[in-house]
């Protein structure tokens, strides 16, 4: 009898359909990803035809093979001669220039470098599925591989063409088939090439109603699955931040110098961790300070909290500023103010303070309770909180802003009334006139006690304040000598003789000089009070823009400031504290006004389609970054995977040890048996279904070239024990290994590459 084919019809029927397959899945799943920028029908038809190419040249047989593989360089040669040689030359270095990221496409050649990189996508699925038929775990891995992608794809909303998706789950499905025949008794003593050759006109039926099924311009959204996904880690977050933080307040303690009750002198702890994100909406143009904290009383050693009531102090400051900017200029608002939306969530923090901007206005999403002028949640609150606020920034430092604080301005009841229906949060009682003038004399009475001073540091105060007319006049005097002083984190701590308001300023002022934020306001918040201005110490967060929406802050921005109240005109901050007066003077640019009468470099305020094409350059910048990097990407990819691959293999080579370790002596001469019929079929002797043992070993024995002498005793060990029902014994293993091991040593003298390979297959052979 003659020896089997080696490679019969169906199996090269069956290797070039997965290649196929496989380029498909490549080229309409991955095109972008791998080079080629727009698919084209000459990309397809290059990576077919290499990929047809190779599976028939490795399919053909003897002079075949030769013929097709001289015919093919031939083809190759006579295009390199006909060809431009200058051209030629150009396109190969530019291709080159852009495979190591030194150039991009020139646009005339795109279509030719994406056909080069189809038949680079070809050569490499055809080398793939080659080593895959021999490991059978690759396959599965490589469909998990295809499977979690498109997973990826749908959760970050990256765009997959539907021929892309289809040929995906269509290669999906065919290993999952072929994963479920290999548990098939009779396909396993078998090729079951067979039987996917026959199962391809239903998946060929499947691809086509994949094709033709009808797909939604939108794209679902797994909305609740993503719900699930939000809520079980922000509950595991929550659940971990809260158990470290063990219900300890930690506002205060961060990089600024003060302590969580108000004191001088204690330092601080160095440390930078995120403990909020701010998110801000409506022109976001000034940096923000987050109030915390408010102080009314000194005692020469730290501040603490006196007044009490006036639950609307927020409100009441904010509709103040504003009713002085409408009845200044009630046509220009915006150059005075600005309305904006805040939305804050604590990340690395436990506390029961609400921040909020100065003139603030109202916050939802949270009902807070009030303790004097501090906003309180009435418990402790940490990760994952989040409210809104809404408040007006204020121009502060431009020069028409001082001319509004400055200028008298006549009651007007009515524009009061109207602020009063357009801003006061439903269900609540409208504030009147009254209400304001109340809120005035309740300023008045906790922030504008003048402290005793004495000759020494009224003399200083009156010489740094010589030559200003106004109040306004006298805090900026105040703010610049201060900002002349040292700034040190380690002042160290107060003098324990002081211990009152006077003291405290003598030290400060004329001796020491030097300390951080909290010495700054605290002396500053005396001084204006030692004017006749009330004025109040403040903790929170100094927190920069940048001209940024979204914004973390850190716990060393933690910081302490001034307010001063302006009459008629509400609470307006200063910075003292040196290097702080460019982060806190961010004014913006009125309309009508040349740039260059600021102070400073403004902060533009940008109209509404300046921001829309500001954020779609940075959304297309974004994607040109993430193009370029992602070759990179790929190739780390790779690596990544290769290493997977050979840890799964590693370990799917233990289990299988274990596993016939445990098993039976029957059923471990069964392993060894199916072995040994492999490695005859590599010979090209295949069992005919209806030959017996003693047949098959007699067929085989008559050919008397191209085999090694061996008994092939094993097939008839195998009879005798499945017909003759005889216990399967040690012996009856120890004779098919010694004649696979007869077996193996011809290959390995005529072909050691085979012989390797060989070796690796039988590892996983059982």
């Amino acid at each position: 009898m003659k020896k089997s084919e080696k490679n019969p019809p169906y199996q090269v029927w069956y290797r070039l359909f997965y290649v196929l397959l496989l380029i498909c899945v490549g080229l309409f799943g991955a095109g972008k990803l791998l080079g080629i920028a727009e698919l084209s029908v000459w990309h397809v038809l290059a990576a077919f035809a290499c990929g047809m190419i190779l599976v028939g040249i490795d399919g053909a047989r003897g002079r075949a093979k030769v013929f097709c593989i001289v015919s093919l360089l031939g083809c190759l040669l006579l295009c390199f001669l006909v060809a431009d040689k200058t051209l030629l030359n150009e396109f190969c270095l530019n291709y080159l220039d852009w495979a190591g990221e030194k150039a991009g496409w020139k646009e005339e050649w795109v279509t030719g470098y994406g056909c080069i990189q189809a038949l680079l996508l070809a050569l490499g699925c055809y080398l793939f599925w080659r080593i895959a038929e021999h490991f059978a775990v690759l396959k599965k891995l490589s469909a998990v591989a295809v499977f979690a992608a498109l997973i990826i794809c749908l959760i970050r909303k990256v765009t997959v063409s539907h021929l892309g998706v289809a040929f995906c789950l269509w290669y999906v499905l065919m290993i999952y088939v072929e994963a479920t025949q290999e548990k098939w008794k009779k396909v396993r003593e078998h090729d079951d090439r067979h039987y996917m050759i026959w199962l391809l006109p239903f998946c060929i039926l499947y691809f086509l109603l994949c094709c033709v099924m009808p797909v939604s311009e939108k794209p679902y959204d797994w909305a609740f699955v993503k719900t699930a996904y939000h809520n079980v880690k922000e509950a595991a977050i929550t659940h971990f931040r809260n158990a470290t933080r063990n219900g300890k307040e930690d506002f205060g303690l961060a990089v600024s110098g003060f302590s969580e009750d108000g004191k001088l002198g204690a330092g601080f702890i160095e440390d930078k961790r995120a403990l909020l994100e701010i998110k801000g909406k409506g022109g976001l143009v000034t940096n923000i300070y987050l109030i915390g904290k408010i102080y009314d009383t000194f005692d020469g050693q730290g501040w603490e909290q006196v007044a009490v009531g006036d639950t609307k102090d927020r409100f009441l400051d904010a509709m103040e500023t504003l009713y002085a900017v409408e009845r200044f200029d009630g046509e220009k608002t915006a150059d005075y103010v600005s309305q904006t939306e805040l939305t804050l969530r604590y990340d690395y923090l436990d506390t029961g303070y609400v921040f909020t901007p100065l003139k603030t206005w109202q916050t939802i999403d949270c009902e807070p309770v009030y303790d004097g002028t501090n906003l309180l949640f009435g418990e402790q609150k940490g990760y994952g909180t989040e409210y809104k606020t809404f408040y007006h920034q204020i121009n502060v430092d431009h020069p028409a802003f001082y001319e509004m604080l400055e200028a008298e301005k006549e009651p007007e009841e009515e524009t009061w009334k109207a602020l009063m229906k357009r801003y006061s949060p439903k269900g609540e009682s409208l504030a009147t006139i009254e209400d304001l003038e109340e809120h005035r004399a309740y300023i008045y009475e906790y922030y504008g006690e003048k402290p005793i001073l004495s000759e020494r540091v009224e003399n200083y105060l009156e010489e740094i304040t010589a030559g200003a007319e106004t109040d306004l006049e006298k805090l900026r005097a105040i703010e610049a000598e201060l900002s002349s002083y040292t700034y040190t984190r380690t002042p160290g701590k107060l003098p324990e003789e002081i211990q009152d308001e006077n003291s405290y300023l003598e030290y400060f002022l004329l001796e020491s000089k030097q300390g951080y934020c909290s010495y700054f306001a605290t002396a500053f918040v005396l001084l204006a009070r030692a004017e006749g201005i009330p004025a109040r110490y403040v903790e929170g967060f100094c927190v920069p823009t940048n001209k940024e929406r979204k914004m973390t802050v850190y716990s060393n921005m933690a910081h302490a400031w001034p307010e001063v109240y302006i009459d008629e005109v509400g609470w307006i901050p200063f910075e003292p504290t040196p290097g702080y007066e460019e982060v806190r003077y961010t004014p913006w640019k009125i309309k009508g006004q040349a740039e260059e009468v600021l102070g400073h470099a403004p902060l533009m305020a940008a109209e509404e389609e300046e921001e829309e094409k500001s954020e779609i350059a940075e959304v297309t910048e974004k994607k040109a970054v993430i193009t370029e990097g992602q070759k990179q990407i790929f190739r780390v990819g790779i690596v990544g995977i290769a290493v997977i691959i050979l840890l799964i293999c590693l370990i799917d080579y233990l289990l299988g040890r274990y596993r016939y370790r445990h098993m039976e002596m029957s059923e471990q001469f069964l392993v060894e048996f199916r072995k040994n019929m492999w490695v005859l079929s590599q010979y090209g002797l295949v069992r005919d279904e209806a030959e017996t043992m003693q047949e098959f070993r007699k067929r085989i024995r008559q050919i008397s070239s191209g085999l090694p002498e061996c008994d092939y005793g094993f097939l008839l060990c195998y009879e005798e024990i499945l017909y003759g029902d005889r216990e399967t014994t040690g012996n009856d293993i120890e004779i098919v290994k010694e004649e696979r091991h007869i077996l193996m040593q011809q290959i390995k003298e005529q072909r050691k590459r085979k012989y390797f390979l060989m070796c690796l297959r039988l590892l996983r052979y059982q």
